[in-house]
């Protein structure tokens, strides 16, 4: 009987511990790793305590733009010109007022650019409602199975300007050499690439990782009910 109750504790530990491992490998897996480059997400506002869609949502703009520079992450996003001081948690208590880089009096939208630390978890926001001239804090939550890479679309215009300008300056110059050398830079440009995580991968660890822990557990179930057995046997 004591060796079947330590049989039992062992397998209850054992099944605690999986657990715990499950939720940090699944953590671990969410994350997403992002590349120096250009990337689309789409965004969603909502509320800053109960998490469900905000009014401020309307407002937004989608895709945003993300420009990776240097492993810090800057979104480049439009809001509605009816909310105005966007500003963003700089996660010490304080908020940081996002900088306008333009606005667009056709649409009547602003265009914010701020610095976030990652996509993995919602950002918190702050604005002014105009309608209201009261602050109003939400959250703007990134999905990431939207992400995509635009670093090649990008990098596909700029290689073509410049082949277009090298070619005029091959005409003018009657040499081949401003040529080859585009060539060569957009095969460098095209070979670099990043390609993010996305949630594809996330979901195919995840699944991996739950059923080799239930096989796991199915197995030492399956020992300690022979074990029982074979104890009461006797």
């Amino acid at each position: 009987m004591i060796k079947n109750v330590k049989l039992k504790n062992i397998v209850i530990s054992l099944f605690i511990f999986m657990c715990v491992f499950t939720v940090f490998a699944v953590s671990a897996f969410a994350s997403v790793t992002l590349k120096d480059g250009k990337y689309e997400v789409n965004v969603v506002a909502i509320h800053a305590q109960t998490g469900e869609i905000s009014k401020m949502n309307s407002s937004v703009r989608n895709p945003a733009l993300l420009e990776v520079e240097n492993g810090q992450i800057f979104v480049i996003l439009e809001f509605a010109d009816s909310i105005y001081d966007l500003a963003v948690d700089d996660g010490k208590g304080s908020f940081v007022k996002a900088e306008v880089i333009s606005e667009n009096e056709a649409s009547k939208t602003f265009t914010y650019k701020f610095n976030v630390k990652s996509i993995d978890e919602p950002v918190l926001m702050q604005t002014v409602v105009a309608a209201m001239g009261t602050k109003v804090n939400f959250k703007l939550d990134f999905d990431k199975n939207s992400l995509a890479d635009k670093t090649k679309d990008s990098t596909a215009i700029s290689s073509s300007n410049e082949s277009t300008k090298e070619k005029n300056n091959e005409d003018k110059s009657g040499t081949q050499t401003k040529t080859e050398t585009t060539t060569q830079k957009e095969s460098a440009a095209n070979s670099s690439i990043p390609n993010p995580k996305t949630g594809d991968n996330t979901t195919q660890a995840s699944t991996s990782i739950l059923l080799i822990i239930a096989s796991a557990f199915a197995i030492l179930f399956a020992l300690y009910r022979f074990k029982y057995w074979e104890t009461s046997k006797k």
